[in-house]
């Protein structure tokens, strides 16, 4: 009988000291005030050393009633317990750094990482405190796991710190990148537009060609690499020629002596290659009637038009672009031409798109107030020129 009361009484003290460590633990860690810097009751922080003094044993369900306010789903009360946590750590002794170690040591180093789902401000106060933990106390060897914790935090914190780093190095690098292709285009835009008003083309018009025809060289490009994508992704690194050669099912097996793909039938005999003179002659046969369309059309479209709703026109401001793009190609293959028929023919379709070229810059010009006076006298001088070495040629 004396044995069953002496252990009722035991259970009852123990439920006593449990009882009472768990409310001087709730009142510690439950926030005092809702704004500001929130902090738990002192007096609570203060019962709790002095029942742990009076019981060193109570260590254990210290640990336990923490864990559980640390567990909290109010983030204000995790925070506050966690603070409470490091205030005990400090001021108790092994007994009870080595309770937290091993039953809460797992769920603080989940806390800490970045990406576990926990708040941020929870996340950097569980990784400050590991961090001191690990200086603190992992000198020890049985509290070890403290140290190596720290150690995971402040790795993980160097490499987020050298990934950063590498992201604004690539993001610098790109946009050097960009500013040097934008100054490359650029200056072929200039060289163009340079060349064409030495030619005695209008400016505005010198502008547009030489931007189309960046626009035109950067879509060639972009298609070019589009089609370099597609051949490495379908794997056809290998040349027309390549031989494909099939593993036999057995080693003791001789592989088939016909071949495993049909012969490619043979390659047609390669054409005759043409001279420089029957190239040109085909592609004068080409621009002919097309600079004769551009210029009856450009002539057609200025009939009754003003000068100001002319020089307004982006239509027939870039017709004219198209007429003296076609006069730069027909001069280089009447260079090419051998036969006097086919030059005298170049040379009047070249008269008749300068001469509603002239028409096109004099009456677009009264509706700039004549700004376009020296590019027409250039281009009369560079029409002439151009007339006087066939006519000498002939």
């Amino acid at each position: 009988m004396m044995n069953r009361n002496t252990g009722s009484d035991g259970d009852d003290t123990t439920s006593v000291q449990s009882a009472n460590i768990q409310a001087a633990v709730k009142k510690a860690t439950t926030p005092m005030s809702a704004g500001g810097e929130m902090e738990g009751d002192p007096v609570g922080m203060a019962e709790i050393s002095q029942f742990v003094s009076a019981n060193p044993n109570a260590v254990n369900d210290l640990a336990k009633c923490l864990k559980a306010r640390v567990k909290d789903s109010n983030e204000d009360v995790s925070f506050i317990s966690l603070h409470v946590l490091d205030e005990c750590m400090k001021m108790f002794n092994f007994t009870f750094q080595a309770q937290v170690q091993k039953s809460m040591l797992k769920r603080l180093a989940i806390m800490a990482q970045p990406y576990g789902g926990y708040p941020a401000k929870l996340q950097e106060k569980t990784a400050s405190l590991l961090v001191s933990w690990g200086q603190l106390y992992g000198s020890d060897p049985r509290l070890e796991k403290f140290k190596v914790a720290g150690a995971q935090v402040r790795k993980r914190e160097v490499q987020e710190v050298a990934g950063a780093c590498k992201k604004d190095e690539l993001k610098e690098e790109r946009s050097e990148l960009k500013e040097v292709q934008r100054v490359a285009r650029e200056a072929d835009i200039k060289e163009i537009q340079t060349a064409m008003l030495e030619m005695g083309v209008a400016p505005e018009i010198a502008a547009y060609a030489a931007a189309e025809h960046n626009a035109a060289r950067e879509q060639q490009k972009q298609s070019q690499n589009q089609g370099q994508g597609r051949y490495a992704m379908a794997g056809s690194d290998l040349g027309p020629d390549a031989t494909v050669r099939l593993p036999s099912a057995r080693p003791d097996r001789v592989p088939p002596s016909r071949p495993l793909l049909p012969a490619e039938p043979p390659a047609p005999p390669s054409a005759p290659v043409e001279d420089a003179s029957e190239t040109a002659l085909q592609k004068w046969r080409v621009l002919q009637p097309k600079a004769r369309e551009h210029a009856e059309l450009l002539a057609a479209m200025m009939q009754g038009v003003s000068p100001e709703a002319l020089a307004s026109n982006t239509e027939t401001t870039e017709l004219a672009t198209q007429c003296v793009l076609l006069q730069n190609n027909i001069r280089e293959v009447s260079a090419a031409l051998t036969e006097e028929a086919e030059i005298v023919a170049c040379v009047g379709v070249i008269e008749d798109l300068a001469s509603v070229y002239k028409e096109w810059v004099a009456k677009r010009s009264n509706g700039f107030g004549n700004s376009n006076g020296i590019h027409k006298s250039a281009m009369l001088e560079s029409e002439s020129s151009f007339l006087g070495q066939h006519e000498a040629c002939d």
